[in-house]
């Protein structure tokens, strides 16, 4: 979004196609982690919002993806709560 002559800022749309853009080549995974060995780590973002009318502004953006540490590996599977109306991304890195 843009004001003539003025501010510009991303529209709550762009994170998630900025990801899918950036992440998506890869295939959906359900393995055991392990085999993966000790060298990856999972990396995840969540974007969302309490307020699901929010808007990004010129003068603030709210609505971004976040980083979010909360992953963990139970018996070898990688587990992460969803949070209701979000977009998630889980990378090992």
């Amino acid at each position: 979004m843009t004001e003539k002559g003025g501010a510009a800022w991303r529209q709550t749309i762009y994170g998630p196609f900025c990801q899918a853009s950036a992440y998506g080549c890869g295939e959906v995974l359900s393995a055991d982690v392990r085999s993966f060995g000790s060298e990856f780590r999972p990396v995840k973002s969540v974007l969302c919002c309490d307020d699901l009318k929010r808007e990004n502004s010129a003068e603030e953006e709210p609505v971004v993806p976040r980083p979010d540490s909360a992953v963990s590996f139970v018996q070898g599977k990688m587990q992460t709560v969803l949070k209701a109306a979000s977009w998630n991304v889980v990378r090992l890195k």
